[in-house]
């Protein structure tokens, strides 16, 4: 026998086995049939969006719109990360986008009556990896491996409208001026855990009873690498040897030394510290291994204990490293981590003995919570308080040694101590990017420490 996948069959145990024994409707969900109740029951058709594809009747041609209708929205997507220049690279931002692109695959694989059969906390566990969880109707009849492959759209989207973005950049001189680079690195990174798990999902294949056959997991009834699948899945062979696995190498021990691109690796190394120049490497190849497990795990208990050991293993790594600037950026991503452990610790006790739900459903709510109030007491900084700063700047008497300034990123110092081939003491201003481009580290490090803890 083998597990069903989530949401397939009508089981409220540890283990959701399929006996091919029992007649496929009286073990799968409304809506399913077949083995491991892969397929879409006659009149259903698989939708499109959901981490496994849901089987919706009624489900009709016209709704083929809402396909372009993705296409625009992705538009609007890139050009809103670019006009709010959305930097997921920051300390803080950068452990909050990874803690809300994991949790989900940490707890999904798991029995029916986990925290993740909660419609609500599984919609929020797919914002940060652009999935919409609910699912939409595509057309009539569209198969679980076709609402899988249609994953790739809206990333690919989203990839084709930055590179328009670039070209029309070099066209027109004033759209030249606009900061792209930390939108694109943010896209980047949001699009890259949903471009790895789709390619994985294509290629996870299990054998059946009946023999050394493989079947696409996501629809028993599709043989792997025949047929339909068999384009599908090359194309993410393809995906996952020249994009998906080496890329976190590249961004660890390529990007930073490649010239050129001298600009893309200062803002994805921004917030650690000069020593630690693969971290960012170090960060995708995090998702990257949770992604695998989920994929590849199998059995709920397995998939519970590897997460539970490798998340332990990430927090003692970072506490030991403590790899950021910044004290605060340090603190928030080990309370991240830490609770994260816990949720899954307690998930993986409702194995056991069930746990009230509202425990989980609170500390997996807390971080939420807690990067509301972090987003709002930010844009009051960049934004409410710009006035009030520069009024307390005219106020500055003139011999004060020292004025900062972080509304626009920037750090003022009057006069900063250092002489310059015995020439006198000057005074600065320079905001990041400037000092990311410092070739002294003992100089860059101390500053990036100041802007920090504005």
């Amino acid at each position: 026998m083998v597990n069903c996948p989530v949401g397939y069959c009508s089981c409220h145990s540890d283990s959701c086995w399929f006996d091919p024994r029992v007649r496929p409707d009286t073990q799968c969900t409304k809506g399913r049939d077949g083995t491991l109740c892969g397929k879409c029951a006659e009149n259903y058709s698989a939708t499109f969006g959901s981490l496994y594809s849901k089987c919706e009747p009624n489900c009709k041609n016209e709704y083929k719109w809402e396909l372009p209708l993705l296409g625009l929205v992705s538009a609007f997507v890139v050009v809103a990360a670019v006009f709010v220049d959305l930097d997921v690279a920051s300390g803080v931002l950068r452990s909050f986008v990874f803690y809300f692109q994991m949790v989900g695959f940490t707890l999904n694989a798991v029995a029916p009556g986990g925290i993740l059969s909660q419609k609500w906390v599984a919609y929020f566990a797919g914002i940060a990896n652009l999935n919409i969880r609910e699912g939409i109707c595509m057309w009539e009849n569209m198969t679980p491996l076709h609402s899988t492959v249609l994953q790739y759209f809206m990333p690919t989207c989203i990839f084709v409208c930055m590179a328009i973005f670039v070209i029309l950049a070099r066209k027109f001189p004033l759209m030249a001026r606009i900061p792209v680079l930390r939108a694109f690195w943010s896209l980047l990174t949001l699009t890259y855990v949903s471009i790895s798990y789709t390619t994985f999902i294509l290629l996870q294949c299990v054998p059946l009873e009946d023999g050394d056959d493989y079947y696409w997991y996501g629809d028993a009834t599709v043989r792997c690498f025949n047929g339909q699948h068999t384009k599908f899945a090359i194309t993410a062979i393809i995906i996952a040897i020249f994009y998906v696995i080496p890329f976190p190498f590249f961004v660890a021990f390529g990007l930073p030394w490649i010239t050129k691109l001298k600009p893309v690796s200062d803002i994805s190394l921004q917030a650690f510290k000069g020593q630690y120049w693969w971290g960012e490497g170090w960060n995708f190849g995090r998702r990257l291994l949770l992604i695998v497990i989920h994929c590849f795990s199998g059995e709920p208990h397995l998939h519970q204990t590897l997460m539970i050991i490798f998340i332990s293993a990430f927090l003692s790594f970072h506490g030991q490293l403590q790899p950021y600037f910044c004290i605060r950026d340090n603190i928030v991503e080990t309370c991240l981590l830490f609770n994260l452990v816990v949720v899954n610790a307690l998930q993986m006790h409702t194995f056991r003995t069930p746990v009230p739900s509202y425990i989980t459903e609170t500390l997996f709510l807390v971080p939420y919570v807690a990067a509301c109030f972090w987003f709002l007491f930010y844009a009051w900084q960049r934004y409410g308080k710009k006035g009030g700063n520069e009024e307390r700047k005219s106020k500055t008497p003139h011999g004060n040694k020292s004025s900062h300034n972080t509304d626009s990123g920037s750090l003022e110092m009057q006069p900063l101590n250092m002489t310059n081939g015995g020439k006198s003491n000057r005074s600065i201003s320079l905001d990041k990017d400037q000092i990311m481009d410092e070739s002294n580290d003992a100089l860059r490090e101390p500053l990036l420490g100041l802007m920090c803890n504005q």
